[in-house]
């Protein structure tokens, strides 16, 4: 669905900072524009985005299954209440695997995803995407507050919302790399629970690419008696050392490896 791009030898890639793209789409300027509809109320609309979540579903279980030599460890982790909507703060590592995996890290729930409006640009699947669950995040003011009015929506319905806090995928990527509090604006905002999913790897006994384990945790603790921008600072923590924890514990296989640039000529890029 994407194209790959990047300075690789083999299976080592180089990056100059951690908000390089190594995964770009067709359309990288696609945009948001002030006529895009985040809710739809078309019953035909509704209709056909509830069939093809349901077609994705099923994908996710061939890809995940056979692509991804998937496991989900931790299921129970989330909530009971299906009146409850909560957020999944998970390591952007998989193009197309982050968008399958949480049909199966709860499949009772319908999942939501806030990603970059950049995917509506993929040809053919960036119109169908919307129906499936994105919620692409507005590049202008005027269209933030629908946004955030369909965020906030989308959990009273009792629904996941999947966030990538280090926006830019790294495809393999065994580490946790830095992100912003003002990843954790829409929880706070609407009192909702954060969850966490960390995707490690796994060397298989059989072939090169790595066995994918998602580690569920959580809810991660949040005192309403901070400030707001306290609670965004706290969850962040809160999610980051989670995640460390996990990857440095879990991924014991780097199927592709990063290093810094500077490290390009001085011999040492070598994978484990």
């Amino acid at each position: 669905m994407r194209e790959e791009r990047g300075q690789t030898e083999g299976r080592v890639r180089y990056y100059r900072s951690f908000t390089e793209d190594f995964v770009q789409t067709a359309n990288q300027a696609k945009t948001v524009d002030e006529h895009y509809r985040f809710v739809h109320a078309n019953p035909f609309y509704r209709l056909l985005s509830h069939l093809l979540y349901g077609c994705g579903f099923l994908i996710a279980l061939v890809y995940c299954r056979f692509a991804l030599h998937l496991k989900v460890v931790n299921r129970a982790r989330f909530p009971k209440d299906r009146k409850q909507g909560y957020f999944v703060y998970a390591n952007h590592t998989q193009p197309f695997g982050d968008v399958v995996m949480p049909f199966l890290e709860n499949p009772s729930r319908r999942k939501y995803w806030i990603g970059s409006s950049a995917n509506l640009g993929i040809p053919l699947a960036g119109r169908l995407l919307p129906m499936w669950g994105i919620l692409p995040v507005p590049s202008s003011v005027g269209q933030m507050h629908a946004f955030e009015d369909a965020v906030a929506q989308r959990v009273r319905e009792g629904c996941g919302i999947y966030v990538y806090p280090e926006a830019h995928v790294w495809p393999w990527y065994t580490g946790i790399r830095p992100f912003a509090p003002v990843s954790f604006t829409y929880p706070v905002k609407l009192d909702a629970p954060v969850y966490v999913a960390t995707t490690t790897y796994q060397r298989r006994r059989f072939g090169k690419r790595p066995r994918t384990t998602v580690y569920l945790e959580g809810p991660v603790g949040d005192d309403t008696g901070l400030t707001r921008r306290e609670r965004k600072q706290a969850l962040c923590d809160g999610v980051a050392s989670l995640m460390q924890a996990c990857a440095a514990k879990e991924s014991r296989y780097a199927y592709v490896t990063y290093l810094p640039a500077e490290e390009k000529d001085d011999g040492t890029a070598l994978l484990r």
